[in-house]
């Protein structure tokens, strides 16, 4: 009895061990007959040994105790190299990024393709939603094929792909709504998210909304979807340049030169933005001259600019040159938008600076335009702080 209890122990300890990761299969010829034998959904990580994404995802979510019990569970899964043993595979299944998470079905139907990296939690949705059939896709899916000129039953069914992190089926169903509408009606409050990720696959949706940009620069927040639109359809590229590194600063100059040529009223912007990011990757040096130009100077999006003033505030030793700069980025903001909140970032940067009395004066400024209890307590904190 003793000696099958330490046996069912250590078969219980060796399946654990086994669904500790995704378990791979050795190619794609014996995914196929795994997966037809035990009738299961395929998925395959289509990647490049040098791609950045891949080699994460690879660590941090095919690692996960969770996506191997359930990947191990629901599907046959199959790692290819799409620059090696891979080639025909990546032309046959058009691959032409990395990475490239492409499901299956037991018949070798593709029934996913999700372009780029997913965290774990993502991952997981999305493997759930294709063995289960989630009840609200479905019901998505049903009511956008009955009318695929209607708003409501298109952007429900977008967000379904969406809440997966699914950029390609939702570029999809944006392509099939505006394509079904007359081209005029493209560019409104209700139809310019439908635009933006159409655009994420098909060029000619940034293109047109270009063409038509002062009718764009009318809908709120209209020129940030714009520019971040135009910056996300480069974003592909940049993030090869980054992986690869040879050359790294050529090819960036080679993508700004082209967002120039294409996009010259908006391209300053995004170029900045550009430098900025490339300064945090490969010149840390020069990372906060970046930053301070872009956001002194180029940044549109008051959010954008206040995530980077509440990484600053944070840190635990103040700067006096720093504070000086992003005094700058903090009056920016409240030129966007005067509010409290925005106020009392300003009045927390002059704070430490030593300017109590400019600092007691936009606090109490900041109190007068509070819109609840709450902007009225933080307000006064401050108040009684400088006093």
């Amino acid at each position: 009895m003793k000696f099958n209890v330490f046996i069912l122990c250590v078969f219980m300890i060796l399946s654990n061990l086994s669904y500790a990761q995704i378990v791979f299969e050795k190619s794609w010829e014996s995914a196929q007959a795994r997966a037809k034998q035990e009738k299961k959904h395929i998925f395959v990580d289509a990647y490049a040994d040098w791609c950045g994404p891949c080699k994460q995802m690879a660590k941090e979510v095919f690692t996960d105790v969770t996506v191997g019990e359930f990947y191990n569970t629901n599907f046959i899964s199959v790692k290819i190299d799409m620059e090696k043993e891979g080639t025909a595979f990546a032309s046959k299944y058009s691959v032409d990024a990395y990475p490239t998470l492409i499901y299956f079905d037991a018949d070798l139907k593709v029934v996913n393709k999700n372009v780029g990296s997913l965290g774990v939690s993502q991952f997981l949705n999305l493997g759930r939603r294709i063995v289960q059939k989630s009840p609200e896709l479905e019901t998505a899916k049903t009511n956008f094929k009955k009318d695929s000129k209607d708003a409501a039953f298109a952007k429900a069914y977008m967000y379904e792909f969406l809440k997966t992190n699914d950029m390609g089926e939702a570029s999809n169903v944006a392509q099939k709504y505006l394509n079904n509408i007359p081209q005029e009606q493209h560019i409104t409050a209700e139809n310019l998210e439908f635009l933006y990720f159409a655009a994420l696959k098909k060029t000619k949706y940034l293109d047109y909304a270009y063409q038509n940009r002062e009718k764009v620069l009318q809908i709120k927040s209209g020129e940030i979807i714009l520019k971040q639109l135009i910056l996300e359809v480069y974003t592909p590229d940049l993030k090869e340049a980054f992986a690869i590194k040879e050359e790294v600063a050529k090819k960036v100059e080679n993508i700004k030169t082209k967002i120039q040529k294409k996009y010259p009223i908006d391209a300053p912007a995004i170029n900045a933005k550009i430098d900025m990011v490339y300064a945090q990757n490969f010149e840390s040096d020069n990372m906060f001259k970046y930053m301070d130009i872009y956001y002194s100077k180029y940044c549109i999006n008051s959010k954008e600019i206040n995530a980077s003033i509440s990484n600053f505030l944070q840190s635990p030793k103040d700067n006096a040159l720093i504070l000086q700069k992003i005094k700058v980025w903090s009056e920016r903001v409240e030129s966007m938008e005067k509010n409290t909140a925005n106020m009392l970032n300003t009045v927390d940067i002059l704070k430490r600076l030593g300017y109590k009395k400019e600092a007691l004066a936009k606090a109490e400024e900041a109190k007068s335009i509070a819109k609840d209890a709450q902007e009225t307590k933080q307000a006064e904190k401050y108040i009684q702080e400088l006093k």
